[in-house]
């Protein structure tokens, strides 16, 4: 008799979804390129037995490709947006970095932070290890690419012989693109968030800014210079020793008991993986999660130049009130945190805490175009997750 906790099921995480006509799924071949109408910058889904099940992202450790929870709300797939006369004109792709296998009991591991081991590895020089599924089915392999902020795929190798037929009608989805189009795309340095919602956050920013100078009219010149993306280490480079930092916590910042997760997996693979991460990684991943899960993600950065204005307000009270109350107010458009208090800490000491060197974050600049960026905002990504969906 089967014993229904070890049944096998399978689990495939899925970067991106989009559409294929039949006519172009008989002629694909080595060289095409296939876009999705995901956009680099939006979260990946697991589907379980082709269900969606949760949504997350996908990380890369010790040069093993694993898929980080970040929400149970699986969401649903976007509709074909064109007309079609028959079930099988336009048929639906995914793109697919692995397909494993769990067991029940595996899949009741799985929590928010939780990361899966999808058992491949990362080749960030020809990374050649995702997959075209169209209509469930593996049709072909290649490397990702992006095509104006969408996900592709070019493809290296088809799998499935394909035959045409007279009874295709002939049709284009307008998912084939040209190849002079695309870029490729490091998993070691994702996109974090789209370009709407880098624009979103330009116009929050704006706002917080505008409310600093009615009180701050020495800034009155002062603008958003930019919004990017980028990793914790290469913006810490780039302002050096020349700014000072703080903290900024939320009023949730102390959340939960540790020991309500003092037996929880936050790595999920089973023995007979290929490549499975070792004790080091687990335990590096383990004491990462467990802070987040226990202190709150809720936590942000605030660095000023040195020789710039605003490292003229000194106190965490004048900061509080001058700079932090302004963001939160423009904040509140798309959520109310309540900010607690500013730590002030000495030469970026303390901030590794909060964000891993390779951890992607989001940076806003602000300041004159003549003497640069007098103030700069570093948000982890772990700040931004509840809000990017509203973002659009």
């Amino acid at each position: 008799m089967k014993h229904f906790f070890r049944e096998l099921n399978d689990v495939k995480a899925v970067i991106a979804e989009g559409y294929i006509s039949l006519y172009e799924t008989v002629n694909l071949k080595k060289g095409d390129i296939v876009r999705f109408d995901t956009q680099a910058g939006e979260s990946s889904a697991i589907l379980i037995n082709n269900h969606r099940t949760f949504r997350g992202e996908i990380v890369v450790c010790n040069e093993i490709v694993g898929f980080r929870v970040t929400s149970i709300n699986a969401g649903e797939s976007k509709p074909y947006q064109g007309a079609k006369d028959s079930i099988t004109e336009i048929l639906k792709t995914q793109l697919v970095i692995n397909s494993i296998e769990l067991s029940i009991e595996d899949l009741m591991n799985i929590h928010t932070k939780t990361i899966i081991n999808l058992d491949c590895l990362y080749d960030d020089k020809n990374y050649e290890n995702v997959y075209l599924y169209i209509s469930g089915v593996k049709v072909a392999g290649g490397r990702t690419q992006i095509y104006d902020e969408y996900f592709a795929i070019e493809i290296t190798e088809v799998y499935t012989e394909m035959q045409t037929r007279k009874d295709i009608a002939v049709r284009s989805s307008g998912y084939i693109i040209d190849s002079d189009k695309v870029r490729g795309y490091d998993f070691r340095r994702p996109d974090k968030v789209t370009y709407r919602q880098i624009l979103r956050m330009k116009d929050i920013h704006i706002s917080s800014l505008r409310m600093m100078k009615i009180v701050l009219p020495e800034i009155r010149n002062y603008s958003v210079l930019k919004v990017d993306q980028c990793s914790y280490s290469e913006i810490t480079k780039q302002l050096a020793d020349n700014y000072s930092y703080y903290i900024v916590n939320t009023s949730d910042a102390l959340r939960r008991d540790g020991n309500t997760i003092k037996d929880q997996n936050f790595v999920v693979q089973r023995p007979e993986f290929t490549y499975k991460l070792n004790e080091e990684a687990i335990t590096f991943i383990t004491k990462l999660m467990s802070n987040r899960f226990v202190y709150g993600e809720k936590s942000f950065i605030i660095c000023s130049k040195k020789t710039g204005f605003f490292n003229t307000i000194q106190s965490t009270e004048s900061i509080s009130e001058l700079i932090v109350e302004p963001v939160r107010n423009a904040w509140k458009e798309i959520r109310n945190f309540n900010f607690s208090g500013v730590s002030t800490i000495k030469e970026n000491a303390g901030c590794d805490e909060l964000i891993p060197e390779h951890d992607m974050v989001i940076t806003i600049e602000i300041g004159d175009d003549k003497s640069g960026s007098d103030l700069v905002l570093i948000y982890p990504y772990i700040f931004l997750e509840s809000v990017l969906e509203v973002m659009g």
